[in-house]
């Protein structure tokens, strides 16, 4: 049997779809240990398919179309309890000190994990010079996760006269911006990070600045 012919069964996939799965999981938890370590620039494809224990680089391809695609799918599958969040209808008429914390609280649950916290730090100082990589990771969910969630919650509040009219998505986008923040300055601000309350007081006044407003009661 010549080298070629060795070489191409080991890049055959699986045949099982059990096989498969099991395949794209070694995959996918090899590439969240290695991008949130090194970032996506810092990680070749071949390094993935190592640690995955892929005979070869080009075994990884028969999963995953390109290194950007597995980078994406990465991303959001670390980030997906966030982006799966969902409110009934019922919950929708709930009072926002009530809601509003607990989605605060679900969100800030997803920085607990390392690695999440790892490739969101990494992302995040990496998009500002790469605007692709910065694209890339907007569209796996590093973004505004969470955002049609309560922006939807929002605007129902606002029809019910709970909150004072304003644009929807511009109070969705400042309210998860201030939970951001939060993180970006407990890992990379460590002197402000000192300064802050803690997490359920920060949680506490962003939500009470989104229901009563900028302004003093006084002058509303």
């Amino acid at each position: 049997m010549t080298m070629e012919r060795v070489k191409n069964l080991e890049e055959t996939p699986p045949e099982t779809p059990s096989d498969d799965n099991g395949r794209r999981r070694q995959i996918l938890d090899a590439a969240r240990r290695l991008f949130s370590r090194n970032g996506f620039h810092g990680v070749t494809v071949r390094a993935i398919a190592e640690e995955a224990g892929l005979n070869s680089a080009a075994h990884l391809y028969f999963y995953f179309p390109s290194k950007a695609d597995l980078y994406r799918e990465t991303v959001a599958e670390m980030t997906a309890p966030v982006q799966e969040m969902s409110l009934s209808e019922s919950a929708l008429d709930h009072p926002p000190e009530r809601a509003l914390s607990s989605i605060a609280r679900a969100y800030l649950r997803m920085f607990d994990d390392e690695d999440t916290v790892q490739l969101y730090r990494i992302g995040l100082i990496k998009a500002a010079t790469n605007p692709q990589l910065g694209a890339d990771h907007l569209e796996a969910g590093g973004g505004m996760q969470g955002l049609p969630l309560v922006e939807r919650y929002i605007s129902r509040q606002m029809e019910l006269g709970n909150l004072r009219r304003s644009d929807p998505r511009t109070v969705a986008i400042w309210f998860l911006w201030q939970l951001r923040s939060y993180i970006i300055i407990r890992e990379i601000y460590e002197p402000l990070y000192r300064d802050l309350p803690p997490l359920d007081e920060y949680v506490d006044e962003v939500v009470d600045i989104v229901v009563n407003g900028l302004l003093p009661p006084a002058t509303r």
